[in-house]
């Protein structure tokens, strides 16, 4: 399922009009529209925005996932305990919670690009 399809049916469940969902996450209704129609694709922040209003994952809304909620899985959470990546971690400006998960964010975009990338 595209992510078109997901937005469209997560918001139809929850009995939303397009104009209700876009301004409750701080986008145009003509944007969020676009989404749907599969036109235009949001951004990371706005894909990340969209996933917790829905309470699913960004790897459900992308159809690369068909469970909703599915958690880290084993490869991130290896990453987690690499040593190198925590040098890393360590070494990033801010908050080191705010860190880990900027760097958890940025790894599941990897992921999620590389496993839509396989399926093409």
């Amino acid at each position: 399922m595209l992510l078109n399809d997901r937005l469209s049916e997560l918001r139809t469940e929850r009995k939303l009009r397009q104009e209700d969902l876009a301004r409750k996450i701080g986008i145009a209704r003509t944007t969020y529209a676009m989404y749907e129609q599969g036109k235009r694709n949001p951004d990371y922040d706005t894909l990340q925005k969209l996933a917790d209003f829905f309470g699913v994952t960004r790897g459900y809304l992308l159809g690369d996932t068909d469970n909703p909620n599915e958690e880290i899985d084993a490869e991130l959470k290896n990453l987690l305990e690499d040593p190198d990546f925590m040098v890393a971690y360590k070494e990033y400006p801010g908050s080191p919670e705010e860190a880990k998960e900027d760097l958890i964010g940025f790894l599941k975009l990897i992921k999620e690009r590389d496993e839509r990338k396989k399926k093409k």
